[in-house]
């Protein structure tokens, strides 16, 4: 049950020590007993020294009122292989999107253009999740090979593992990250919409080196919740 202390657990266990302190109000040996395990499995979790079983998470997930909390934790140090993977194969994918490339094409990535300003606009971070999925979707469903299914899923892994840490990222970080992520989903867009492969290629590039940038401040702990006793 117990293994070596991790980024991934580290982060975690301090959401759960966040979620039991500030937003339900209990004590460790309370959020134990309506888990059902014991007062060190939970004291243990908030030190991230706990490898929880599915059961556990689901019930902490229920308990803290946390649906996010029955995926994780997971081991942010394996995150850089897995987005240099994906975007290896992004990349590849960039040839077989250009050639399929038409007016069809250039409509559907123009209405998720919109889809994404709009959600800028209106702060709305579901609808801008759901337009950055659309618009990689959209470059590596061009090749159909049987790894995009399993880089669609890694997607959505690390956007959602990424999501669940903003709220305790420090603010100056978090604004700058805003900006940076809107410049080069922008370029990304334009990109597509023009449907020039040197374009696209050096877009991802961009992309990928802002999200190893993001993985690396989440492993050095840059969180306000984990500066907190």
């Amino acid at each position: 049950m117990h293994s070596e202390v991790s980024s991934g657990k580290k982060m975690y266990g301090a959401i759960v020590k966040k979620q039991r302190k500030d937003k339900r109000d209990m004590t460790q040996q309370e959020l134990a007993d309506l888990v059902g395990v014991s007062r060190e499995l939970i004291q243990e979790i908030e030190y991230g020294k706990a490898a929880l079983k599915e059961e556990t998470r689901q019930k902490l997930s229920q308990t803290l009122e946390m649906p996010i909390l029955a995926l994780f934790p997971q081991d942010i140090d394996s995150f850089p292989k897995l987005l240099e993977e994906r975007f290896t194969f992004e990349i590849h994918c960039v040839d077989f999107f250009t050639k399929a490339h038409n007016e069809e094409v250039r409509n559907e990535i123009s209405s998720i253009h919109k889809l994404y300003k709009n959600s800028i606009n209106n702060k709305d971070a579901n609808s801008r999740s759901l337009a950055d999925r659309m618009l990689h979707t959209k470059i590596t469903f061009a090749n159909d090979v049987p790894k995009r299914d399993a880089v669609f899923l890694q997607q959505v892994a690390y956007i959602g593992f990424f999501e669940l840490w903003i709220p305790h990222l420090e603010i100056a970080y978090f604004n700058e990250r805003q900006k940076t992520s809107y410049s080069y989903h922008e370029e990304l867009f334009c990109a597509c919409l023009e449907g020039n492969s040197k374009k696209i290629k050096a877009a991802l590039k961009t992309h990928l080196a802002a999200s190893l940038k993001d993985v690396n401040t989440i492993r050095n702990s840059a969180f306000i919740s984990l500066n907190k006793g």
